[in-house]
């Protein structure tokens, strides 16, 4: 079908290169999908049972292809494996999976968790840092809508995600599939919360071209 139509949209840029790879002749044009304006930078209390917890989320579906397994192995094999708090947004096939592997390598289980979009929101914006560990990725909205509220991600630098595009920071990139590189990330981070504090800054002001509305 593709022949019969001049210009194709993609959701990222990462898209448009692919689609050139594999030798389609269209004018294909990146556009974001782009992100609400709800989503935003808000002071929110974590909860009491949290307070003393360094809280990483990612949310998306739980399945193969997202790699929550590699986050909970990284968090597993890390110094400060007792301090860190995993909260896992989202449903889908390996739930069971990651809750066994949770309490495998975990001194705190994992939350897993489905919730709306005002309480995702409050969940990004209460956490310390945010994961996107997927291998294979078009845009990923999720990770986009969580520096838009000003956290910092770590972003697998898989060649089949779009999401590492978003990466202004070599420390904010894993080597894909590598659980121990993503540890080391994780650590440099909570080992360096000044350098966490300017990239949040400028995630926000970057988080701002992908608004819906035009300001």
């Amino acid at each position: 079908t593709f022949k019969y139509t001049r210009t194709v949209h993609t959701p990222s840029e990462n898209m448009r290169r692919l689609m050139y790879q594999h030798h389609y002749k269209n004018d294909i044009y990146a556009i974001s999908n782009g992100v609400s304006p709800f989503f935003q930078k808000m002071d929110v209390e974590k909860p009491t049972e949290l307070k003393d917890k360094f809280v990483i989320l990612m949310t998306g579906r739980l399945s193969g292809e997202k790699r929550q397994d590699l986050i909970i192995k990284a968090v597993g094999h890390s110094k400060y494996n007792d301090k860190i708090q995993l909260i896992f947004c989202g449903q889908g096939p390996r739930l069971k999976e990651y809750q066994r592997l949770s309490k495998k390598y975990l001194k705190n289980p994992a939350i897993f968790k489905f919730v709306k979009q005002a309480e995702i929101r409050d969940i990004i914006n209460y956490s310390d840092l945010y994961i996107h560990a997927s291998d294979i990725e078009s845009e990923a909205i999720a990770c986009i809508e969580a520096f838009t509220c000003g956290k910092v991600p770590i972003i697998s630098d898989s060649k089949l995600s779009a999401t590492n595009y978003f990466s202004l920071s070599n420390h904010c990139l894993f080597k894909a599939g590598d659980y121990m590189d993503l540890k080391d990330k994780i650590e440099y981070f909570m080992e360096h919360p000044e350098e966490v504090k300017e990239l949040s800054k400028k995630y926000i002001e970057y988080g701002k071209t992908f608004s819906l509305y035009d300001k």
